[in-house]
């Protein structure tokens, strides 16, 4: 319920906004909020390994912008979050992941991949970017794999 409350709460914040247009905006920018505030407890766990390296640039993880109460708003925010969508999409992992994505998606649609061998991939490759993403198998491993 609580939840619940929470989401409710940040939708009524962001009818007032001109620049949100209905509910599917509020839903994807909601989401993105969540996972970047889930992902960024994860990397304070995972920043006890010795060999953990921070997966998102410091400065644009949410402990650094998003618990200042003196916080950016407005354009200055606007702006900030434009930047940091830009350092997510070059993210290796992200983007060797995008790119590989499309390729099998593209032969599924052109049917020379069926619809259980996409699935199949899709799933494959889910895994693999979460063993990269945990720090679990290194860059060099994680683009040889998602590629066969």
């Amino acid at each position: 319920m609580a939840n619940s409350a929470l989401i409710k709460s940040l939708e009524n914040i962001m009818r007032i906004d001109d620049g949100v247009d209905g509910d599917s905006q509020y839903i994807g920018q909601i989401t993105w909020m969540l996972f970047l505030k889930a992902f960024d407890a994860k990397e304070m766990e995972w920043e006890f390994k010795p060999d953990y390296k921070g997966i998102i640039p410091v400065g644009y993880r949410w402990r650094d912008w998003a618990e200042d109460k003196e916080g950016i708003t407005g354009d200055a925010l606007i702006k900030f979050v434009g930047e940091l969508f830009e350092k997510l999409k070059k993210l290796d992992i992200w983007l060797i992941y995008t790119r590989v994505y499309k390729q099998h998606y593209a032969r599924f649609m052109k049917k020379t991949m069926s619809k259980t061998e996409f699935a199949q991939w899709a799933e494959y490759a889910l895994d693999l970017r979460q063993k990269a993403l945990d720090g679990e198998i290194g860059i060099e491993e994680y683009t040889e794999l998602i590629r066969k």
